[in-house]
């Protein structure tokens, strides 16, 4: 297993110091089915590696990041640093995009609150 290591004095990830405890390395981030490797940013859908745009591997890793909990699209636009009457084209283009690659588990739009990832 990888470890990053934190000084003492400032948090800094990378400085080895005596007696500072040593944290695992975030290789990954997995919520269902999907894994989003944090070294290279690919995201896979039971394995098989998903061709999206940057817009759109930057919406799908907020989602996973934020799965289970509904993000109004004020939100959703804020973090993706996006205006919030494009985060619906940019869903639909998402949802479009999971689709024809056979993904199963799509983001959803709760009625008047926003979307959420959930199964």
């Amino acid at each position: 297993m990888d470890y990053v290591t934190l000084s003492d004095k400032d948090g800094v990830p990378g400085v080895k110091r005596e007696g500072i405890a040593l944290l695992p390395a975030v290789k990954a981030l997995r919520v269902g089915a999907y894994t989003v490797d944090a070294k290279t940013a690919v995201i896979r859908w039971r394995g098989e590696m998903l061709r999206l745009s940057g817009e759109q591997r930057q919406m799908l890793r907020v989602m996973l990041q934020h799965a289970g909990q509904i993000l109004s699209c004020e939100r959703l636009a804020a973090l993706l640093d996006i205006s919030s009457d494009k985060v619906d084209g940019h869903m639909a283009s998402l949802r479009a995009t999971l689709e024809s690659a056979g993904v199963t588990w799509l983001p959803r739009r709760a009625e008047g609150c926003g979307y959420i990832l959930w199964r």
